[in-house]
């Protein structure tokens, strides 16, 4: 009976150890979790972060095609402004020589506008491209996060596996 007493002391020692690994490992796995809550709220972070950015670069866009259409609103004003002092020109040959430059101011300013309206159609597609760019980063950070909430899927079903 002695032996069988040395026996069970010994397993209960191996089984003592086998908790206090366990125990340990479950402690890792459970600090593991805490980190990746911590980068999941500071990519959720990110995430908000980017989205604002986008937001905003929506914003100025939508802002740039309101001007844009001023813009072409004053054109067409314009254009049919030149087009009545024209008409004005060839009806009054005294002030033929006042009416032409005040057209060619007019053109000017059309032209002018013109070039406004094409540097506003290029800075649309700037932020088109930067809005891309960022819906393909966010596309990989939603990624990121799902492959992070498997990551945390396994390490759970190993932790109720291990216990």
């Amino acid at each position: 009976t002695l032996t069988e007493f040395e026996r069970s002391h010994e397993k209960y020692h191996v089984l003592e150890t086998y908790c206090t690994e366990l125990v340990d490992k479950v402690h890792e796995h459970l600090e593991e979790l805490h980190r990746l809550d911590m980068s999941k709220e500071r990519t959720a972070q990110f995430k908000e972060e980017m989205m604002n950015k986008v937001n905003e670069h929506m914003e100025e866009l939508e802002k740039e095609d309101r001007k844009k259409e001023e813009v072409a609103r004053i054109k067409a004003e314009l254009m049919e402004r030149v087009h009545l002092h024209a008409e004005e020109l060839e009806q009054l040959d005294a002030k033929r020589a006042d009416l032409a430059t005040y057209k060619a101011e007019l053109l000017a300013r059309a032209e002018e506008h013109m070039k406004d309206v094409e540097l506003a159609r290029e800075k649309g597609v700037q932020v088109r491209r930067f809005s891309l760019e960022m819906a393909e980063k966010i596309k990989q950070h939603d990624a990121h996060l799902a492959e992070r909430a498997n990551l945390v899927d396994t390490l759970k079903k190993e932790i109720i596996t291990e216990a």
